[in-house]
């Protein structure tokens, strides 16, 4: 067991993974140059074992770290969240976390994590110093398999701001089909996983269900996740949630991390959002790393197919029928970042 002093001391150890078995949670010890990495700080692995250490359930709640601003980026999959949360490594204004492993093991804890939440997002939060400044938030990127931890996750952090990202039908679809069957098998996982904690009905049976093609459930998968969204915009948290597209922000990078700085009360000046936006890192492929654009055209060109394009217009007219039968997308537009 380790000193839970220096854990809670030391803000580069951050909690890894909860184990409910054995009442105990996991620290990995991270430098600075993760956070901008490419690689999910889930799948971090520390080059020693001296960077790794556990202490006990009760001495996680007992820690008192000192502890700074803290604000969320949900996401759908596939939508530039990734390439977000590294640009929000900005030298003396915001670290920015991707997928750091503590989010995803809450989630899978189910409900006796829901403890654990709270201190586990006090240890995400605390203070830090890049570039020989105070670093004023954090901003940290969940899996989105842990979207169902939203509401919590506001609740405990009752000054979070939370941005949802998010890309159109089409773009998701292709993204699941450029993964060939493990994308596909993907998608289906999550389309379950969304209908357990928000579920649509359809008005379809178990068998009908069984009969939907890989890109129907695909659709699907993106629809529940928007509308999860859009509930949590008209939810008790609403006020402190703002959506983003994808596309958008790409197009206006500059323009969209100003919008988020002033959401989220950071202090930035335009020539730090300027030299953000023009990052080497969007010309790089945020999870795999290399050149974004020859990356994308060779999966593009491996996964083009005109039996695609036309699935794909048939599953584009079905879902936006459900869309519109469902009363969804208003809420969505509605909490657009201004001024972007």
């Amino acid at each position: 067991m380790a000193d839970s002093a220096l854990l809670s001391s030391d803000p580069y150890w951050i909690p890894h993974r909860i184990d409910l078995k054995r009442g105990r949670v996991e620290f990995l010890k991270l430098p600075p140059q993760a956070f901008s990495g490419a690689s999910f700080l889930a799948d971090y692995t520390p080059e020693t074992a001296v960077d790794s250490a556990t202490v006990s359930l009760d001495e996680l709640v007992a820690m008192q770290p000192e502890t700074g601003q803290l604000h969320f980026i949900f996401h759908t999959a596939f939508c530039r969240s990734t390439l977000l949360a590294r640009t929000m490594n900005i030298n003396g204004v915001s670290v920015g976390m991707s997928e750091p492993g503590i989010i995803a093991s809450l989630a899978n804890a189910g409900e006796a994590g829901t403890r654990f939440i709270k201190p586990c997002l006090m240890l995400l939060a605390r203070a830090r110093i890049n570039a020989d400044a105070a670093v004023q938030a954090v901003f940290v990127k969940p899996t989105n398999h842990a979207n169902r931890l939203i509401p919590t996750l506001m609740h405990a952090l009752p000054e979070a701001k939370a941005v949802l990202i998010s890309n159109s039908l089409p773009d998701f679809v292709k993204a699941v089909n450029r993964k060939g069957l493990p994308g596909r098998r993907w998608a289906r996982n999550l389309y379950l996983e969304v209908q357990s904690y928000a579920p649509l009905d359809l008005g379809i049976d178990s068998r009908e269900n069984f009969l939907l093609s890989d890109l129907q459930v695909a659709g699907l998968a993106w629809l529940l996740q928007r509308r999860w969204f859009e509930a949590n915009i008209s939810g008790p948290s609403g006020a402190r949630i703002r959506s983003l597209d994808s596309d958008r922000f790409n197009e206006s990078r500059a323009e969209s991390l100003r919008a988020i700085a002033r959401f989220t009360g950071l202090n930035i000046t335009r020539a730090q959002t300027e030299s953000a936006a023009s990052s080497p890192i969007f010309r790089t492929h945020a999870k795999l790393g290399g050149n974004y654009a020859a990356i994308r055209r060779k999966g593009d060109l491996q996964s083009a197919s005109g039996v695609f394009d036309e699935e794909m217009d048939m599953v584009g007219k079905w879902i936006k029928q459900i869309e519109l039968q469902a009363g969804l997308g208003e809420v969505w537009r509605k909490a657009i970042l201004p001024e972007i």
